[in-house]
């Protein structure tokens, strides 16, 4: 069952890069987001693909689900690198997550360069 999540952009009136140090910040949601869909597959890969705001793919990459699980991408795509970082963490969190494949799908509706939600934008 194909799930869809939606997240609004944010635009951070203070505190831009020391937030990532724990300092407070103001921040504002905009009206622009991201669209994020997945849906289990008879693989052991995670197939993900992004588009930008004009359905245009800036990002592809197939991913073996051990490789996340495992930790151990070798490859020399600096987006999947933290994709599987990000995905590794969320598999300690819960180990049932990755037990099968996944086709993902994300979708901009604002201009990447935009820099409304750039740091979580995959």
């Amino acid at each position: 069952m194909r799930k869809t999540f939606y997240s609004n952009g944010k635009l951070l009136i203070t505190g831009e890069y020391v937030v990532l140090n724990g300092a407070d910040a103001f921040a504002l949601p905009t009206k622009g987001g991201q669209y994020l869909s997945a849906e289990p597959n008879d693989t052991n890969f995670i197939n993900w693909k992004s588009l930008d705001e004009k359905g245009r793919t800036w990002y592809e990459d197939k991913i073996e689900v051990s490789s996340i699980t495992n930790n151990s991408y070798t490859g020399d795509n600096a987006v999947t690198a933290q994709l599987v970082k990000i995905l590794h963490i969320a598999h300690l969190a819960n180990t049932k997550l990755l037990s099968v494949g996944y086709d993902v799908y994300t979708e901009l509706t604002f201009p990447r360069n935009w820099g409304l939600g750039t740091s979580s934008t995959l």
